[in-house]
């Protein structure tokens, strides 16, 4: 059984850090242990459901690689101390599978490790049963292990769940009846490539592992779609190595009242894993149908002498919802003839099921519309029966949230993932969501606490973390102690939406944001709420961009730290303070051509929290900071480095990439012009080498470059 416990106590913020310590209590299978093979034909089974039944604990269940199982299948609880796996396969020979500890990459992926015929193929029966899961377990199953098996929900048209270990319903309303003690190893799970699912993977249950799998198109148009969830289990639970794609929430815990009383889904561990949605996924689920085409033909219908104007709209049935296309382009033909009717064909969509044609008798002013037969790109329009309604502007698409969510869940490690693609959709994009809900008001112990997200790469996101202190529609627990150490972050842009690298609401208590690299274009924080009096911002590396730090009603600066974080400690050279503090002359046009306080006023309300320093010093290994005097007395300039490899963080010293260029170039005013010149030519000459790439706080779009020789002279190249 694996035994969590949690560890160490750090900092003002009392982040508690998970450690999970496993050890297995092993039995040696007994002499009876038996091999049940399954095949169509030749074996000692052909139905999978029966080998399950008849197996017993330590017993392998070898299934034939290549062929496809049709069934809703259910792992059942056996009797008995034996608590010795049962172990569930493709029969391949290991040496043409993925070896232990490796993740499974389907054909058609970057990547590539197996080959489709080597593993055992799960498939659901569809039809009325397409809302049964194709694996779930019976009550307090327990000790199964599960390799090398593709489970494929193309027949469950999107519904339902594919892979589920027990359940929140009123069948499992006390901890006895969870199932525990399953693993998902080097599976394929997946949905229906153009329908999706609404869940792959729901973990209800204790000491539930899946690892080192492939988990793709977990989508859905209108409801929550998710690759793994988790509701209504106690945990242990450890998804490590796998790829996960879902199209509202990558991983999500919580998010419905658990049927358990007072039931946390708890000692949880997310390890490298890669979570990701495919781009694609910002587009329309379906395209236009393209080449509309009108035929008149005299009589067979209701149509009025007179010009017609049609589009056809594509629309694809999946969990109950459907996906629409945008409509066509228009199309149309002049009736000669009353009671006519017409032909239209186009060009068939890929997933369309069928078809909506909308007419109208001007143009742009279709309003009614009748609907194609299933599977068919034509239709005989004899407007008998018409349905009112105007074509789609818009194309549906899939339901975009986050990538990890926790709604109730405690003591969680998020160690060495890498998070990418969440954009501005259903929600505004960001990353990952610490946010505390009695979903349906029956759950007031909800709660998010004691999470570590550590040494995880964050990109191509609109946000980075968002943290709300409680739920604010009914009671719950406020989240506590959250720790963000060591995580790189870039690519928090427009490009994906419009928000900061972290979110706080409703004041949270214990958050520690360490040691972190971040590049974000807008804020670095923005509170909202209540104050944070607990909130650690300590040795990170963020661009500052406009205002940096913001409070919502207060501004930014002095008043955003007074207003939300009341023992915020700023830190800075000693130099850059007495001089501003000392009120040099350029601070007076300052003042009179902004209307600014000068900086002794800014500052008096936080100059007793001020820490400075006054020389050379490292930060955290790898991240240095070498006083640059001249633009200002505390001018400073970062140094990144990992082995032999460099990168610097240039601030203030230069505002353009000419004055890199030319030693003689300089665009604005400098405090000490001769020494920020000679510090400039410097850093030029450390440069020009071209093997450290570098970054100022004003250049454009805060991209990075390298400085070059060319000719005699020196070249400036953004990211090469």
């Amino acid at each position: 059984m694996r035994v969590p416990f949690v560890c160490r106590l750090d900092g003002p913020a009392r982040v508690s850090i998970l450690a999970v310590s496993s050890f297995i209590i092993s039995f040696s299978p007994p002499a009876t242990a038996a091999t049940l093979t399954v095949c169509a034909t030749g074996c000692a089974y052909s139905d999978f459901q029966q080998a399950l039944n008849d197996s017993q604990p330590g017993d392998t269940i070898l299934l034939r690689a290549g062929e496809t199982f049709t069934g809703n299948f259910v792992l059942p609880a056996k009797s008995g101390s034996n608590t010795t796996p049962i172990l569930i396969r493709s029969d391949a020979p290991d040496s043409a599978l993925p070896a232990a500890g490796i993740r499974l990459v389907p054909p058609g992926y970057a990547g590539s490790n197996v080959a489709l015929n080597r593993l055992a193929r799960l498939k659901g029966r569809g039809g009325a049963y397409r809302t049964t899961p194709v694996l779930k377990t019976a009550k307090a199953a327990h000790n199964y292990r599960l390799q090398f098996l593709d489970i494929d929900g193309v027949a469950q048209d999107g519904w339902g769940t594919i892979v589920e270990w027990g359940n929140n319903s009123d069948a499992q309303t006390t901890l006895d009846v969870v199932p525990y003690g399953i693993v998902l190893d080097r599976v394929y799970v997946h949905g229906h490539a153009m329908k999706g699912q609404k869940r792959c993977i729901a973990l209800n249950g204790a000491s539930l592992d899946v690892l080192n799998s492939f988990v793709t198109a977990c989508a859905a148009v209108e409801i929550d779609a998710q690759a793994i969830a988790g509701f209504n289990g106690p945990g242990p639970f450890k998804i490590s190595n796998n790829y996960l794609e879902g199209s509202t929430e990558n991983i999500l815990f919580g998010g419905a009242d658990p049927k358990i009383p007072n039931l946390v889904p708890s000692d949880i561990q997310i390890t490298r894993n890669f979570f990701t949605k495919p781009v694609s996924w910002r587009n329309p689920v379906l395209v236009p149908p393209s080449a509309p085409a009108v035929t008149a033909i005299a009589g067979g219908g209701s149509l009025s002498a007179a010009r017609h104007y049609f589009n056809v709209v594509a629309v694809m049935k999946t969990e109950g919802d459907e996906a629409v296309s945008a409509r066509s382009a228009e199309a149309s033909v002049l009736v000669g003839t009353s009671g006519s009717k017409v032909t239209l064909t186009w060009s068939a969509v890929p997933g369309a099921d069928f078809y909506r044609v909308y007419r109208g008798t001007t143009a742009g002013g279709e309003n009614r519309y009748m609907q194609s037969a299933p599977g068919t790109a034509s239709i005989v329009y004899t407007a008998t029966g018409e349905t009112a309604g105007t074509p789609p502007t818009q194309g549906k698409r899939w339901n975009v949230k986050n990538l990890l969510e926790l709604k109730n869940a405690r003591r969680v490690l998020v160690d060495g993932n890498v998070f990418e693609h969440s954009w501005a959709a259903s929600q505004k994009g960001y990353a990952i969501l610490l946010t505390p809900r009695n979903q349906g008001g029956n759950a007031p112990w909800s709660v998010v606490r004691d999470v570590t997200l550590s040494n995880n790469v964050i990109r191509q996101v609109a946000g980075g973390i968002d943290i709300l202190g409680t739920d604010y529609e009914y009671p719950s627990q406020r989240t506590t102690s959250i720790l963000i150490r060591n995580n790189l972050v870039y690519d928090v842009s427009s490009t994906w939406g419009s928000e900061h690298f972290l979110l706080m609401t409703g004041a949270p208590l214990g958050v520690t944001v360490d040691h972190n690299t971040i590049h974000q274009e807008k804020l670095i924080v923005l509170a909202d709420g209540d104050p944070i009096p607990s909130f650690v911002l300590t040795n990170n590396i963020a661009p500052h961009n406009q205002y940096g730090i913001f409070g919502s009603g207060a501004g930014f600066g002095n008043n955003a730290l007074a207003a939300y974080f009341p023992n915020a400690t700023i830190r800075c050279a000693s130099a850059d303070l007495d001089h501003f503090l000392a009120g040099p002359a350029e601070e007076e046009f300052v003042s009179v051509i902004f209307r600014a306080l000068r900086a002794a006023e800014r500052l008096a309300p936080v100059l007793d929290r001020i820490e400075t320093w006054d020389s050379d010093q490292t930060l955290m290994p790898g991240v240095d900071v070498r006083l640059a005097p001249g633009h200002t007395p505390g001018s400073s300039v970062v140094v990144l480095s990992d082995g032999s490899e460099q990168a610097m963080l240039l601030g203030d010293i230069v505002h353009c990439p000419l004055e890199l260029m030319d030693d003689d170039f300089n665009l604005l005013a400098d405090h000490d012009q001769e020494l920020a010149n000679k510090v400039r030519e410097a850093y030029a000459r450390e440069l020009e080498r071209g093997d450290i790439p570098a970054a100022a706080a004003h250049f454009p779009g805060l991209q990075f470059g390298r400085l070059l020789p060319s000719e005699g002279t020196r070249r400036w190249s953004f990211g090469s």
